[in-house]
């Protein structure tokens, strides 16, 4: 609980110093203890939280032409969390683990149609695991700038789909969306041969 008020205490991150690395995490077989790695995003999340909320403050004080003298700290510090959580990120991606594969026959469809299937199934499950965060990652450009919304959804028979997709990551606490070079996603280009292979 946090209390108000001129010194009372309040819930504050971890410092700087203590983020998370991937090293600090509990290693199980096939990759890291979940809990753990949910906790680690958590504390970079609260670090956020309070940065933001900084920052905010340092805006308000620059249109009233008062600069508080610890703005170039704070900005140093968002720098900072900011590179570290792209490491931290980038690190666990490089060992992450699977824990599903998705492979179903559409019949002769659109590429466009097959990759917001994709993602429409891939957030399906992970739903119906339980997950509360997703970063979510397409090789199409497009999609992944269409969930963003840099781009519409213009073509009538993919708007259906893109609506049942954006419900879909309502349903999340937080997401993210990125592009990833298709040659760094040749596991969705095995699963998809998979899928014709057999007509599942």
């Amino acid at each position: 609980m946090t209390v108000e008020g001129p010194g009372a205490a309040r819930e504050q991150p971890p410092a700087m110093t203590s983020l998370p690395t991937v090293e600090s995490l509990p290693p199980v077989a096939g990759g890291f203890e979940e809990q753990a790695v949910r906790d680690a995003f958590e504390a970079y999340r609260r670090h956020t939280v309070q940065l933001q909320a900084q920052l905010r403050v340092l805006q308000a004080a620059g249109r009233t032409a008062h600069v508080d003298p610890t703005g170039h700290a704070v900005r140093m510090d968002a720098l900072h969390l900011i590179r570290e959580a792209a490491e931290f990120a980038d690190v666990l991606g490089t060992r992450q683990w699977t824990v599903a594969e998705l492979a179903r026959y559409l019949g002769t469809q659109t590429n466009n149609v097959a990759e917001w299937t994709a993602v429409q199934d891939a957030l399906e499950e992970a739903l119906r695991r339980g997950a509360r965060q997703v970063d979510l990652r397409t090789d199409s450009q497009l999609v992944a700038r269409q969930i963003s919304g840099h781009y519409r959804v213009k073509h009538p028979n993919l708007k259906p789909i893109h609506a049942r997709v954006m419900a879909l990551l309502a349903q999340f606490e937080a997401y993210t969306v990125g592009h990833v070079p298709r040659e760094r996603n040749r596991e969705a280009d095995r699963l998809s041969n998979v899928a014709i292979d057999r007509r599942v």
